[in-house]
């Protein structure tokens, strides 16, 4: 059987495949054959006949071939689609459920979207995988090269768009190829970049979808689509509290007037296999139903950081605040690390060891004397 990791991308070209279906049905047919309750298991709609004839099965195998997805088998046994969709009916539900709520709201997302609403294929369907020749893998190819252009400002191409699947059609294709062939030859940024992708989705050619599983409800949130409206979000940002119960060690700064997402979440991680001070800092953006993007790293408020944490990006808006909160940061650090020594001391005095020895070696030794029965 396979694995959680391999599982995923079944399950995103699994939801590629549904949202080809309902492109194919349009909106005012979709939600009466992409329907779990009339069929239940994905082994019922696969069966299943619609007006008494269409057969089910067709408009499978037909919107299959409307997806581009690297190493992914409709069928087959063990690892397909079709197994995935066997083995977890909750992933089939989800599957429709998201299909279905973004043929009806796909014309909210932008208007210009509209007109995939209309009966019969529209686009086609994107998964990426490593060694593929398609459109995603071309986008993160275009991605790469702008962030190689900017000091490498993103981590990977997850930290830029969390898309896991697209929508385009074959103007977007297209224009995306044109533009990896001319990148290559140019000084390509994340401007760039981002001006290609958003034209393409303002004038309704592409779209990439985050997906959560979904077996019960859908909500779409759309995401960095207004500037203005990021704005309005941003003006009513405001620092309410640092928890301090003895528990949490969270930094949360709230987009609103009360404690309730979206939200900034800064949070220490101490976790340490040999006893040494971690200092792990992730930050992370949590919207009201999904998480919105992270940080793995607090930085060291330098603006063309390579790898950057939270104090380089602000250095890039506010590089004199941006050092003052690193400075804290380092200072609260080596505290930090100060105690751990001085507790790691305290530790080897207990197992008759050195000061100086390693937590390594120092913490096997203590799980030992507390399995250890106390002598009278």
């Amino acid at each position: 059987m396979a694995d959680a990791g391999t599982d995923t991308k079944f399950f995103e070209s699994a939801q590629a495949l549904f949202c080809a279906m309902a492109d194919f049905l349009g909106s005012s047919k979709a939600k009466d054959v992409l329907n779990y309750e009339k069929y239940p298991t994905y082994q019922d709609f696969k069966a299943g006949k619609y007006n008494g004839s269409f057969k089910i099965s067709k408009l499978i195998k037909d919107s299959f071939a409307k997806l581009r997805v690297t190493g992914v088998a409709l069928e087959g046994g063990r690892n397909s689609i079709e197994e995935i969709l066997i083995r977890d009916n909750d992933w089939y539900k989800s599957s429709i459920n998201i299909a279905v709520k973004l043929i009806e709201e796909i014309n909210k997302i932008d208007k210009d979207f509209a007109h995939i609403q209309a009966r019969d294929w529209q686009l086609m369907y994107f998964r990426g995988a490593q060694g593929g020749n398609d459109l995603m893998e071309h986008i993160e190819e275009l991605f790469k090269i702008a962030n190689d252009n900017e000091d490498k400002l993103f981590g990977d191409v997850n930290k830029w768009s969390p898309a896991d699947i697209y929508f385009a059609s074959k103007n977007a294709e297209k224009k995306i190829k044109d533009s990896l062939d001319t990148a290559k030859l140019s000084k390509f940024n994340l401007t760039n970049l981002n001006a290609l992708i958003n034209g393409l989705i303002d004038s309704g050619h592409l779209l990439g979808v985050s997906l959560k599983k979904s077996p019960d409800n859908v909500i779409i949130q759309k995401m960095n689509f207004q500037q203005k409206e990021n704005e309005k979000l941003l003006q009513k940002v405001k620092f309410l509290s640092v928890k301090e119960d003895g528990t949490d060690r969270d930094i949360q700064i709230y987009f609103g007037e009360r404690e309730a997402k979206p939200l900034i979440k800064i949070r220490h991680d101490p976790h340490s296999g040999s006893l040494g001070a971690s200092k792990a800092v992730k930050t992370e953006i949590e919207g009201k139903s999904a998480r919105l993007g992270s940080l793995t790293s607090f930085g060291s408020g330098n603006a063309s950081r390579g790898s950057p944490g939270l104090t380089d990006l602000w250095a890039r808006v506010d590089p004199v605040f941006a050092k003052k909160l690193y400075a804290s940061f380092a200072k609260g650090a080596t505290n930090y690390e100060n105690n751990i020594k001085k507790m790691n001391g305290q530790y080897a005095e207990l197992v008759g060891k050195p000061a100086t020895t390693s937590g390594a070696v120092l913490k096997p030794l203590i799980k030992k004397a507390k399995a250890s029965p106390k002598k009278n």
